[in-house]
């Protein structure tokens, strides 16, 4: 059909990617040398891809070899490790999770994104900076954005805020009009003690008025800072997120968890009450309602929340694993062994269960699951 649409309209291009691939391939239909999946390319899928795109657009740069592009993105340091952990994340999810050789599939990347994270462990901050420096000495415009976002991320997650900050500035100059460099430029600030205010007006210059991706990145950093302990900083983010996006259960729920976290756990509870007021028919807050009364002991008021998480998404699964893991955080395993089985029997190929399980069994070989 796009075929014969394209045929009949002149000046509308066509880019047979079935043909470019299967004239790649020796094989019947192309393999794991192109795809992850059954959708997603590799990067030598996606290479040959845009290369087809940009031979037909008569737009074709200096031929490079896959490895040379993947070389000058630095692909193979962060890029595979990061590709293969967004593909790993989106198979425990419907529907990539119910296809027929999905634990082989699991396995089958598990194992490779393992031996790239024991390669990207080996490196060191000091020889990343010597690398990203040697790469904008070489040229006289700035360095490629792809590579200096992937090094102000890398710089970012060990704490190196200044490196950050020189790499994200430079993201930003190449891309103005995209928030993933906004992004990175405001948490790499925050890490460097920048003020909220000014990470926060950062992503406010460069939001459109009709999208919300100004919140995701909000979020985004928040997130971020509350695994390193910015506390006060990450609320002031989730804060934003909330106010730009009053119906966002997400932004309600982090603005809830940080105050908690804090030890404000009177205002988390209230901050919860009003957000289940205003979206009483979203399960995510009554789960994350149920994770606070978790941690404070009040057992009967966190099971009937998960209760009613659970009868508002009955298909939704997800609840029962987050009870058991933050049953297991709290040591209260045989909970936590009851809520496993809960998910395990609704879903039993959900490789996050395996490893709770056998990170229960690790702590506590002898508790058997509790009846309450």
């Amino acid at each position: 059909m796009i075929r014969e649409i394209a045929g009949e309209h002149p000046g509308v291009g066509l880019v047979d990617l079935e043909r470019v691939f299967s004239e790649a391939t020796d094989e019947a239909a192309p393999g794991r040398e192109f795809f992850l999946d059954h959708v997603h390319y590799t990067f030598e899928g996606a290479t040959l891809a845009a290369r087809a795109i940009l031979a037909a657009l008569d737009a074709s740069p200096a031929h490079r070899t896959t490895a040379q592009v993947a070389n000058a993105l630095l692909y193979e340091i962060w890029g595979h490790e990061e590709t293969l952990s967004a593909l790993l994340a989106a198979m425990r999810l419907p529907p990539l999770r119910r296809l027929a050789n999905h634990e082989e599939m699991i396995a089958f990347w598990q194992a490779e994104r393992d031996t790239l994270q024991a390669r990207t462990a080996k490196l060191t901050p000091s020889f990343v900076s010597r690398l990203y420096a040697r790469r904008r000495a070489a040229t006289s415009t700035l360095p490629d954005p792809y590579l200096s976002a992937h090094a102000a991320r890398y710089f970012i997650a060990c704490d190196r805020a200044e490196a950050a900050q020189e790499a994200a500035r430079d993201t930003l100059v190449s891309w103005p009009h995209r928030m993933e460099a906004r992004t990175l430029l405001s948490l790499a600030g925050a890490l460097a003690g920048e003020s909220p205010e000014n990470g926060i007006a950062r992503l406010t210059e460069g939001r459109d008025p009709d999208g919300y991706a100004d919140v995701t990145a909000a979020l985004l950093i928040g997130r971020t800072l509350v695994a390193k302990d910015l506390l006060d900083d990450a609320e002031a983010y989730f804060l934003y997120a909330r106010g730009r996006d009053p119906y966002n259960s997400l932004a309600w729920a982090a603005c809830a968890n940080v105050m908690r976290l804090e030890g404000r756990v009177e205002e988390a509870e209230r901050t919860f009450a009003a957000a289940c007021k205003l979206l009483p028919g979203n399960p995510l807050l009554w789960e994350e309602r149920a994770v606070l009364h978790c941690y404070t002991g009040e057992w009967e008021i966190a099971t009937g929340y998960f209760e009613r998480a659970l009868h508002l998404a009955p298909t939704r699964a997800e609840p029962l694993y987050k009870w058991a893991e933050t049953l297991f955080r709290i040591h209260q395993y045989a909970r936590a062994r009851t809520a496993l089985a809960q998910f395990r029997n609704a879903e039993p190929h959900d490789t996050r269960a395996r490893t709770l399980s056998a990170a229960l069994d690790a702590a506590d070989p002898v508790t058997p699951p509790s009846e309450n």
